[in-house]
């Protein structure tokens, strides 16, 4: 039994990837902006203070979970096209040490 990689799979595969996190990245970071101004505008009242002393752990849990997510899905895709290459290039030197 043989394993070999479809190179232009893992590449393409690795593409979406990286895009997926550049989407993410942009679009998360429009999202968090606004949570950030959103939270801004909660008063500073007792209803206001209360409301914020049950929100803020919920969204700091959130921003804590979110933040990171953009650049896995880059690192992920990233990683894939280096594995290609990585493999590519293991394949191309083994095939060159036959015939000598």
């Amino acid at each position: 039994m043989s394993v070999d990689m479809d190179i232009a799979t893992v590449n393409r595969i690795g593409a979406q990837l990286v895009a997926i996190g550049d989407d993410m990245e942009r679009e998360w970071g429009k999202f968090r902006r606004t949570v950030e101004t959103e939270r801004a505008g909660i008063g500073v009242d007792p209803l206001g203070t209360a409301f914020l002393g049950e929100y803020r752990p919920a969204e700091v849990s959130v921003l804590s979970h979110a933040d990171p997510l953009p650049a896995l899905w880059q690192a992920d895709g990233h990683g894939a096209t280096i594995s290609a290459a990585t493999y590519a290039k293991a394949d191309q030197d083994a095939a060159s040490r036959f015939g000598r």
